[in-house]
């Protein structure tokens, strides 16, 4: 273990990281040139991080210490000032910034987390899971650092049409090399690592058309229009919902036992 920028080094760069670090540079350029997010449109971001920010209120006690793996900017956990906040990344800039938020930061890949076992009570791990390489290995040791009784809130992207990533001249190496659903979580987590299921939901509206590829983009006052007419349709027509949109992320949540 070393320190650069007073940020603990736990894992030197190799291909992974350096690919990872390309993303976040070109992420974090737009950020600084345009104030947005090349990936994702600003509001459905927000939605995203709020639907698991909501996950969060509802396991977290005042003074729990908890881990965001993948924590980038700090945003999910900037919104809890009464729980002590750990955070791991791969990118330094992005470590920089959610350390100056009050978060312990710290460099790591999740093969060779630094933490002791059993010390935290929630961790949250959102868009990470999608990337790893050994899924298995992954998910070992993020339950390893949970106490029995912690609560495991997890992100990632929902039944995902991967094809994008292997398209010639696709900017990255390592992106998205998995997709899940309701089912392939519950079973990952109550059959292979025996948690206890406790709940899901998804969140984020995409155009299904043909090629089932196109993100809708909100701008400005036209997003509560959206968003209600996303609930209205979903509720009042499903047919003409599932028709025209699917939901492209899932939240997961399951307890150590």
């Amino acid at each position: 273990m070393r320190y650069e920028d007073e940020i603990a080094i736990f894992s030197e760069k190799d291909d992974y990281i350096r690919n990872y670090d390309q993303i976040s540079d070109d992420h974090l350029e737009q950020l600084k040139e345009k104030g947005e997010n090349p990936f994702i449109p600003e509001q459905q971001w927000l939605e995203f991080e709020l639907s698991t920010v909501a996950k969060i209120q509802k396991f977290a006690k005042k003074g729990d210490k908890i881990l965001d793996i993948g924590v980038g900017l700090g945003r999910t956990l900037s919104h809890f000032p009464d729980l002590s906040k750990y955070g791991v990344d791969i990118n330094l800039r992005y470590l920089k910034e959610s350390s100056s938020k009050g978060i312990k930061a710290s460099l790591a890949k999740i093969e060779e987390l630094p933490y002791k076992d059993e010390y935290f009570d929630i961790i949250v791990c959102t868009d990470v899971l999608e990337h790893v390489l050994d899924i298995n290995l992954a998910v070992r040791n993020i339950l390893r650092t949970l106490k029995k009784g912690g609560y495991l809130i997890i992100r990632v992207p929902y039944r995902e049409n991967l094809g994008q990533y292997l398209t010639p001249g696709y900017p990255y190496f390592f992106v998205h090399v998995r997709n899940f659903d309701e089912y392939s979580l519950q079973l990952l987590f109550t059959k292979i690592f025996s948690c206890k299921f406790i709940m899901w939901d998804t969140v984020g509206d995409v155009i299904n058309d043909e090629r089932n590829k196109f993100r809708i983009k909100y701008y400005g006052r036209f997003w509560k229009f959206y968003q209600w007419y996303f609930r209205w349709l979903q509720k009042n027509r499903p047919k003409s919902y599932a028709n025209k949109f699917y939901k492209c992320e899932i939240n997961f949540v399951s307890q150590k036992t």
